[in-house]
């Protein structure tokens, strides 16, 4: 038997078109422990699949700029 994997509640914010898109502008999402700041993007598409993510969005993951 295996052990359930761990995860974490991070708070999202969207701005501009992703929180119009999204119909909120913050919302926790529950994730792995071991994803990546570039894997958040497709979490949240998931979530809301008519957000769109622009090339040039940053993530920042405790106030600082994460690579995404």
């Amino acid at each position: 038997m295996t052990a359930p994997e761990e995860k974490i509640l991070v708070r999202v914010r969207l701005f501009a078109h992703m929180a119009r898109d999204a119909g909120e502008s913050q919302f926790a999402l529950e994730i792995p422990t071991n994803t990546r700041a570039g894997d958040i993007p497709e979490c949240i598409r998931r979530r809301y699949p008519n957000v769109r993510w622009p090339k040039q969005t940053l993530i920042a993951v405790n106030q600082a700029y994460a690579p995404a």
